[in-house]
């Protein structure tokens, strides 16, 4: 959306309509649970200010997996949910089989996508996490570099 990543789970339009952040405030109006991933990662898909410009669209807040003991680019996002009363949620954005579980969450509502949806809108969520070992890290590190070079944004 606008060369920026926001996570919308449960959309109740498709997503080749959602393109611009009116048409995510729609969505929202709509009951969809709306996610900032990653808003502080240095690169430019990421929202940056767009956060903060925007904020009353989103419902929560990602937890990165990506971060290790000296890189972590959480706290700021931490700190805006704070300020913000908004959930965290952690996630992997797995691309890789091993990414999956390194940071997840804990949602207190029944197994079912409606009774998720509203628990994290009501906060009842909690993150699980743990920092990438160094050889994760590098290896995602280079494959951004090898992106970067390449073009790719993903």
């Amino acid at each position: 959306m606008e060369d920026r990543h926001v996570l919308v789970i449960d959309p109740k339009r498709p997503a080749d309509r959602v393109r611009t952040f009116s048409d995510l405030r729609g969505c929202r109006e709509e009951g969809s649970l709306i996610i900032a991933p990653h808003p502080y990662f240095p690169r430019s898909h990421s929202l940056q200010g767009l956060l903060d410009r925007h904020i009353d669209l989103f419902h929560a807040i990602e937890y990165s997996h990506f971060y290790n003991r000296k890189i972590d680019f959480n706290p700021r996002a931490v700190e805006r949910a704070r300020q913000s009363n908004l959930p965290l949620v952690g996630t992997s954005d797995t691309h890789l089989l091993w990414q999956l579980g390194t940071t997840y969450s804990l949602v207190q509502a029944e197994m079912n996508a409606d009774s998720v949806v509203a628990a994290i809108k009501a906060g009842r969520v909690s993150v699980v996490t743990r920092p990438l070992r160094s050889w994760e890290s590098l290896w995602v590190y280079l494959r951004l570099w090898w992106g970067r070079e390449r073009g790719d944004e993903q």
